[in-house]
C-alpha cells in the first residue's frame, strides 16, 4: 500500500517541465557548437565571429550534428553552412 509521500513522487516524477527541456536542449546545442569549434581549431581552420555567431545562435540538433560532420572535411568554416555538400 502506498503512502501519501509515494503517490506524490510518483506524480511529480510525471510532470514536465518546459524550461527544464528548454535548458536541457540549450546544453545540448552548446555542446555540439564546441564540438564543431574543437574540430575546426584541431584542423587548423579560422573561424569568423560571423560563423562562430552563426554556430552559436543554431540550436536545431540535426542541423548542427550536419555540422559536425561537416567539420571534419570542410576546406574552411564558411563552408560548413554550404547545403550542397553531403554529411
Amino acid at each position: 500500500m502506498e503512502g501519501d509521500a509515494q503517490k506524490e513522487w510518483k506524480r511529480m516524477k510525471a510532470m514536465t517541465y518546459p524550461y527544464m527541456g528548454e535548458y536541457a536542449e540549450s546544453l545540448i546545442a552548446k555542446g555540439e557548437a564546441n564540438a564543431i569549434f574543437l574540430i575546426l581549431e584541431g584542423r587548423g581552420l579560422a573561424v569568423s565571429d560571423e560563423v562562430r555567431d552563426r554556430i552559436l545562435s543554431c540550436h536545431d540538433h540535426d542541423v548542427l550534428d550536419a555540422w559536425v560532420l561537416r567539420a571534419i572535411t570542410v576546406e574552411t568554416a564558411e563552408a560548413l553552412f554550404d547545403r550542397s555538400r553531403a554529411s
